[in-house]
């Protein structure tokens, strides 16, 4: 299956061709396993075969062509797990108390993990997929 929006990536790299496409395919795989899955940035990258800058530039792409919904996820610094889980970075607050561990933390960048999740357009495309089926 190749959605819209990779199709498009494609067309804007030539070269990674190959590339986009597998990522096409894995990415169709687990949102029709999952509309809502995580997409796991390490798996993507031994899959695709790309360094995970590079990868990470292409993931950056297909946000701001709506392929993806960025999450942000803080990280307790304690190490008991997500604390908490936002669409933007901006909606964080300066500080919380964390309903894991009981402590406050104070907001620290590098407790923070984006990830990617598919967009509305794609489990769309990928439901009409599967209704074709």
């Amino acid at each position: 299956m190749l959605f819209r929006e990779f199709e498009r990536l494609q067309h804007q790299h030539p070269l990674l061709r190959a590339e986009v496409d597998r990522l096409d395919g894995w990415v169709g795989e687990v949102i029709r396993q999952d509309a809502h899955a995580v997409i796991d940035e390490q798996a993507l990258s031994d899959l695709v075969d790309l360094r995970r800058p590079a990868l990470r530039a292409l993931l950056v792409e297909l946000v701001n062509i709506g392929a993806f919904d960025t999450v942000f996820f803080w990280h307790c610094p304690n190490g008991a797990g997500v604390c908490k889980e936002a669409k933007r970075l901006s909606d964080f607050p300066d500080r919380l108390e964390c309903d894991r561990c009981g402590q406050e933390h104070w907001f620290n960048d590098a407790e923070i993990e984006v990830s990617f999740v598919a967009s509305d357009s794609l489990r769309v495309q990928a439901r009409e997929e599967s209704g074709r089926r």
